[in-house]
Formats: structure tokens, sequence, C-alpha cells
């Protein structure tokens, strides 16, 4: 059997390893509650016109939405200060896009997913679109 002070010991160590557990916890929900539950899907412009073009319902929208967000961040960690990318940071620009087209790609059904790539197809050429639309 333990005795007192050992017990005590071993009790306060619980207690602040919840404590901490807790405030790691509080700090991060308001960011998971806020991507799987977002307040408003109107906020992002491209995604209306998603909704609107492809009739996505409200789990398509939230996953996708989390993957415009996250192609956001990722591009913008490549993004240099003065606005040129070296080829490298643009290939990885391409690549990120292209994931992400492949992963809004899952989302969609048969009919939405043959439109948004028809889509693809015509869109002006941008950062990731032009290695789907000509072979080489």
């Amino acid at each position: 059997m333990q005795s007192g002070s050992q017990l005590k010991r071993w009790m306060t160590g619980i207690g602040l390893a919840g404590v901490a557990a807790g405030t790691a916890i509080g700090l991060a929900m308001p960011e998971v509650y806020a991507s799987v539950f977002p307040p408003a899907l109107d906020d992002d412009p491209h995604l209306v016109r998603m909704r609107e073009r492809y009739d996505l319902d409200t789990d398509q929208m939230r996953l996708i939405r989390t993957v415009i967000k996250d192609r956001q961040a990722r591009i913008m960690t490549y993004v240099v200060s003065g606005g040129q990318l070296s080829t490298e940071m643009e290939n990885t620009v391409k690549m990120i896009e292209r994931q992400a087209d492949d992963r809004i790609d899952a989302v969609l059904d048969s009919q939405q997913r043959e439109q948004y790539r028809k889509d693809k197809q015509l869109e002006p050429l941008r950062g990731g679109s032009q290695s789907r639309t000509r072979k080489k």
C-alpha cells in the first residue's frame, strides 16, 4: 500500500495532467468545431458557386469547404513575398491543386463529377489545371 504523501503526489499529478489536457482541448476545439460546423457556408464565393453549379448537399459542402481551406493554407506556405514563385515552388503549388481537385472529385457523385471535370477543362489556365487539360 502507498503512503499518504505518495498518494497525494500521484493524485496531484493526475489532476495537473487533466488540467493540461483540458486546456489543450479547449484551445483546439474552436478550430475543430469551426471546421466541422462552419457558421455559414456562404462565406466563400467559390464554394457558393460550386454549391449552385453542382447542387451540392450539406455533407458535400462541408467536405469541399475543408478541401478548399486546406488547399489555400498549403499554397500560402509556398507564396513568396514578392509573388514570384520558383519553378520548384510552382510545381509544388500545381501538385497541391491537383490533390485538392482529386479530393473534390472524390466527394462528388457521378453526374457532379462529370460536370466538374468538364468545367476544369474549360477553366482558364491556372496553376494546376494545365497539366490536366493538355498532354505533352
